[in-house]
């Protein structure tokens, strides 16, 4: 994540006013009927499309693709901001106007409040752009251009010859032999039969090499005509490449963000429990998350291709920062945690919140304001005793050392101690920030006597 801006006023008054401002979003829902009007009508229109072969089978993907977008709607996953909303929206309109012939009736975009950098294509006229993609990239021309790829694989008919692959793949002969012969087999009959499932397995949102090759290349045609930056090109691809790079990768300094007043942070709360198990090979609990959202692959060798194909984009790669465009980043990474606090993403929300602390040393009220409520939230779930539900323990063999830090903390603090812990936050930020309601909220619950 990259640091967010530090606005440079005289007034620390005016300043502080300016921070607290209320950051307004809302979720998309049921009781949204143009939003499920939408997605039952474009759904329809690709079941009226559909080839007679194998009809009944090819309904099935396109059902089950509205299924998954009225799950999203109720698990509050499309988040509205008006700031974000209007910017992405005229990145959309200038394409458009660019490439007249992109215009569908049909095209609808919305914001999915994952932190995970991705945008995606649906193939029904519909996008999603991922809350973290704004948070990676730093420019307007760097999302016009993710934006351009994913416009291609809707206009190059990606999902619907996938789908219409897939059934044909599963319809064929050479399907049906290979099934036969795992029936006679006498030995490993199980597990050459999962091998053959794994292979079948469908994702709307996973592309080959080959289609994403494409994309690139209809989406730079799409992108060339505008008049955006067209260093765009690789430093977006090279960014979405260096993707597992930015992760949970920082380790928070815990006594630098605890250590205040008379509190003095207990390290051994970040200690490894002695466990039974043991393994030299370390596992990543997160790639399945990534893999499937980072529908991008081998862009390195994508990179390679369109600069062979295309050589002025070589000299153009240098890296973009859009001075106008830190506050959508800004604005981006706090409605990400925002949206992990209301998800009750605890631990995600933690790390984030910690790491933005450690990158602003001054004038961070809003994360501050965040930090009493995710300690006020991880408080009331232990007291409870559903913090299981929604914390994770750490994993001893995960690549996600850092993370696993977190939940130890989480796990391991004790209730007494975690209440000394925010009496203590909330009195000393109070003493400094007035008019933070995140704050004094949680100060007047810890600090009653």
């Amino acid at each position: 994540m990259k640091e967010i801006v530090c606005f440079i006023v005289f007034n620390l008054f005016t300043f502080q006013s300016l921070l607290t401002q209320e950051i307004t979003y809302s979720y998309f829902n049921n009781t949204d009927s143009k939003i499920d009007a939408y997605f039952e009508t474009i759904t329809q229109k690709q079941l009226n499309n559909i080839e007679k072969d194998y009809k009944k089978q090819r309904k099935e993907f396109y059902k089950n693709q509205l299924k998954g977008l009225q799950k999203d709607i109720e698990d509050n996953a499309f988040i509205y901001n008006r700031d974000l909303y209007t910017r992405t929206q005229t990145i959309f309109d200038v394409i458009f106007k660019a490439n007249p012939e992109l215009q569908n009736e049909d095209f609808k975009f919305l914001i999915y409040r994952s932190i995970f950098p991705n945008a995606a294509a649906y193939g029904n006229g519909f996008f999603t752009i991922n809350l973290g993609l704004f948070t990676l990239l730093d420019s307007d021309d760097e999302i016009a251009f993710v934006i351009c790829h994913e416009l291609a694989h809707q206009y190059l008919f990606h999902i619907k010859d996938k789908i219409d692959n897939y059934v044909s793949k599963i319809n064929s002969e050479g399907l049906k032999n290979e099934v036969k012969k795992i029936k006679r087999m006498k030995y490993g009959q199980n597990s050459a039969g999962m091998e053959l499932l794994e292979n079948l397995n469908f994702d709307f949102s996973e592309h080959s090499r080959s289609t994403e090759l494409e994309a690139d290349m209809k989406g730079l045609e799409y992108f060339y005509k505008t008049q955006y930056n067209k260093q765009a090109v690789i430093t977006a691809l090279k960014k979405l490449g260096d993707l597992e790079e930015l992760i949970f990768t920082h380790e928070v300094n815990w006594t630098a963000t605890f250590n205040l007043m008379n509190y003095d942070f207990n390290e051994n709360l970040l200690k490894e429990q002695a466990t039974m198990f043991n393994s030299s090979k370390p596992i990543n609990e997160n790639a399945w998350d990534k893999d499937s959202i980072k529908s991008h692959p081998d862009i390195e060798i994508r990179i390679k291709e369109l600069m062979s194909m295309n050589p002025n984009l070589a000299q153009e790669n240098n890296l973009l920062i859009d001075g106008n465009y830190k506050e959508i980043k800004a604005l981006s990474e706090k409605l990400s945690i925002m949206s992990l606090l209301d998800s009750g993403n605890l631990d995600l929300a933690l790390y984030l919140i910690s790491l933005n602390l450690e990158r602003q040393p001054e004038n961070n009220f809003f994360f501050i304001g965040k930090m009493a409520l995710v300690l006020n939230d991880i408080y009331i779930f232990k007291k409870n005793h559903s913090i299981g539900k929604t914390v994770p323990q750490a994993n001893n063999l995960s690549e996600e050392i850092h993370l696993n830090d977190i939940r130890r903390f989480i796990h391991n603090i004790e209730l007494f101690e975690l209440k000394n812990l925010i009496k203590n936050f909330t009195k000393f930020y109070l003493s400094k920030i007035k008019n933070n309601e995140d704050l004094t909220s949680i100060y007047k619950i810890y600090n009653k006597n």
